[in-house]
């Protein structure tokens, strides 16, 4: 894969910067406002109609009371990890020494990933770490812990005896080293065709573009960047996606940041994500913009949290070139890996596993059941909701609560109709993505899996998804809890 253009520099460009009196207009900043949950109805022009459907979980009466002042109050501050110091936004009841001293034994600080001028976050929840030094802003380390800054997860002992794993995978890149685009901790993927051949031959038909985060891209903050009172952190952060398939002569804006929409306009798809952390929540919301109207009928995904593998195994950079990706024993990804899902939809029906080999039990879902842990080539398998803002809770396999995200959505086109959202838990993806190899002996399983939520047409042949100017955002928001 070809490197990102030159233009996709480290700091953001002028054209972003423009844009973004666009996204203010449009709302973003009450969106992901971390004191009202309710707030992207509020922050769109139009009442909701059948067209314009804000899916986001219900807000119990108590939550609408004003709750006291927390303490200790949420503060700015420096994390000595020894080697270096990187910022620390802290929400937590413990010190930053205390926050530091447990960053220092994390699988990513072992592996020497955090690096100066790096965003961490801490509350009584969590410890995550803001990359802003190869990517634009992108959560990749995320680590539970309680009020003490005592870890509860599990260790990654091939790193060091102590060494804490991340929930979310701290690699690097897709899928090679070199990758012009990150399927990294969080992780936005736009489609932006769905399985048809189009006219355009800027289509890249018969294959989907694909545009995402781009890789050795940063962000620098400025004193806008995160925004701190006594009761809550917000940091914010921007960049353009790229076409993640190499150019061609059918194809002049694969590899690139050019984006041309169905009504043959010429963009940039720009996407943002917003961090809020309280005392003992932790939200990411994301959203996407255009810097001019562009049209497309495929899917958006707006908010990927990527899970951390679960063989024991070093954390490498980026795979398949990672053995512990493609080649995991069955007994380590059952014991390991977050496999075990649960939720209220699960029950109800409104959550649909892709087959039979996802084992369904109430409301849990189980897809590396004992009996099916042996996966096709093709295989991938999923439990997905539609237009449901239920919760997904993940388990370790000793039964512990690794995460608990709940999702909502908006769409911030007055004139939007026949859209449709969807969250979803996969399992692995399909072993030939990972390198499965029959002849080597590679199974392609690993246990790695992602939480999606996404927004796509509800109808293929004529309904279309619309962001820019005028169209305003497409919006998406996960709530992270144990």
């Amino acid at each position: 894969m070809s490197r990102p253009p030159a233009r996709a520099s480290r700091r953001r460009r002028s054209g972003l910067a423009v844009f973004a009196l666009a996204v203010a207009s449009a709302g973003i900043v009450p969106l992901l406002r971390p004191e009202s949950p309710t707030s992207v109805a509020r922050s769109t022009p139009p009442a909701p109609t059948s067209t314009s459907v804000l899916l986001l979980p219900s807000v119990p009466a108590a939550r609408l009371s004003t709750p006291p002042p927390p303490s200790p109050t949420c503060r700015d501050t420096v994390a000595d990890l020894v080697t270096i110091t990187t910022l620390l936004s802290n929400c937590s009841a413990s010190p930053t020494s205390r926050i530091a001293a447990f960053v220092r034994r994390t699988d990513a600080a072992y592996e020497g990933l955090i690096r100066p001028g790096d965003r961490l976050m801490a509350n009584n929840q969590w410890v995550a770490w803001i990359d802003t030094q190869d990517s634009p802003g992108i959560v990749r380390g995320l680590w539970g812990v309680d009020a003490d800054a005592n870890f509860v997860g599990i260790t990654e002992p091939e790193i060091a005896p102590d060494a804490a794993k991340s929930v979310l995978a701290i690699t690097r890149g897709f899928p090679s080293t070199d990758a012009p685009f990150g399927y990294k901790g969080l992780h936005v993927e736009i489609w932006k065709t769905l399985e048809r051949t189009l006219p355009l031959a800027d289509e890249c038909a018969p294959a989907n573009c694909v545009y995402t985060v781009p890789n050795g891209v940063g962000f620098l903050e400025t004193p806008e960047t995160v925004r701190t009172t006594a009761t809550h952190v917000g940091a914010s952060y921007s960049t353009a996606l790229v076409n993640l398939l190499p150019p061609t002569p059918a194809c002049p804006s694969c590899g690139t940041t050019s984006f041309v929409g169905l009504n043959g306009v010429s963009a940039q798809l720009v996407w943002f994500v917003n961090y809020i952390l309280t005392p003992d929540t932790f939200s990411i919301g994301t959203a996407l913009g255009a810097t001019a109207d562009v049209e497309f009928t495929g899917a958006a995904g707006g908010l990927l949290l990527l899970l951390n593998p679960g063989c024991r195994a070093m954390a490498r950079n980026a795979y398949p070139g990672d053995p512990h990706f493609r080649n995991c024993e069955p007994a380590q990804v059952t014991e390991r890996s977050l496999h075990q899902v649960e939720g209220p939809s699960i029950a109800t029906g409104r959550a649909i596993a892709s087959s039979e080999r996802i084992v369904v039990d109430g409301n849990k879902a189980d897809a590396f059941a004992p009996q099916f842990q042996a996966m096709d080539p093709q295989e991938d398998r999923f439990v997905n909701q539609h237009n449901d803002a239920s919760p997904f809770t993940l388990r370790y396999n000793d039964g512990r609560v690794a995460v608990t995200v709940t999702p909502g959505w908006g769409v911030g086109n007055p004139q939007a109709s026949g859209w449709m959202t969807g969250f979803a838990v996969h399992f692995n993806s399909r072993p030939v993505d990972l390198g499965y190899d029959a002849q080597r002996g590679l199974t392609g399983v690993s246990g790695i899996a992602s939480l999606d939520a996404f927004t796509q047409p509800s109808c293929l042949a004529t309904c279309r998804l619309a962001v820019g100017p005028s169209h305003g955002l497409l919006y998406w928001r996960m709530d992270l809890t144990r």
